[in-house]
C-alpha cells in the first residue's frame, strides 16, 4: 500500500498489455485505466486482489494437487483461452498438456491461444476474437446462441 494500489494497478495493465499497441489503446479507452486506478486506490479493493493471488498461490494449489493425487479430473466440456504471447511465446508453456492433465479425456477439452501479442488481459485486449473462440466451443456442443441474441436478451431484460 506504500507503493499505491491506483500506481500497481497502472503497472499490472500496462506490463500486462502484450505487444500489440492497438489492443492496448483499446483496452485503455473511455478512461478504463483510470477507473481501475480508482478502484484499486480503495484499501478493500487492493486486499481482495491480494487475497485472491495469494489464495492461487496456497490453497486452491493444495486443493488442485490434491484433485490430482486422487485421480479427480474436470468432468465437464472446457475451453481455455490464454495468451499465446504470454504462455508460449515468453514462457514456454506447453498449455493443451498441462490442461489435460485436469480434464477427463472422455470430455471435450478445447485449448485455443489469442494471437497477435496480446498480453494477460486477452478479454480486454481482444475482445472479438475471445468472443469468437467461445461461441465456436458453444457450436461444437450445440449450443445455438448469436452474439446478437445475447445483445437482444440482455436488452430485454432491461
Amino acid at each position: 500500500m506504500g507503493f499505491g494500489g491506483g500506481q500497481w494497478v497502472d503497472h499490472i495493465n500496462h506490463a500486462g498489455s502484450g505487444i500489440n499497441a492497438t489492443a492496448t489503446a483499446q483496452f485503455a479507452a473511455d478512461r478504463a485505466f483510470e477507473t481501475y486506478h480508482t478502484f484499486f486506490d480503495q484499501v478493500a479493493v487492493t486486499n481482495a486482489s491480494i487475497r485472491d493471488c495469494y489464495a492461487g498461490a496456497t490453497r486452491d494449489y493444495v486443493d488442485m494437487q490434491a484433485d490430482q493425487a486422487a485421480g479427480r479430473r474436470i468432468q465437464m466440456p472446457t475451453h481455455v483461452e490464454y495468451s499465446h504471447y504470454n504462455l508460449v511465446t515468453l514462457s514456454g508453456f506447453e498449455v493443451g498438456e498441462v490442461w489435460a492433465a485436469y480434464v477427463d479425456p472422455a470430455v471435450k477439452l478445447s485449448v485455443e491461444g489469442v494471437c497477435c501479442g496480446q498480453g494477460h488481459f486477452i478479454v480486454e485486449l481482444a475482445p472479438e476474437e475471445t468472443v469468437g473462440q467461445l461461441a465456436s466451443f458453444l457450436d461444437r456442443l450445440g449450443v445455438k446462441s448469436t452474439r446478437e441474441d445475447a445483445g437482444a436478451e440482455r436488452r430485454n431484460e432491461l
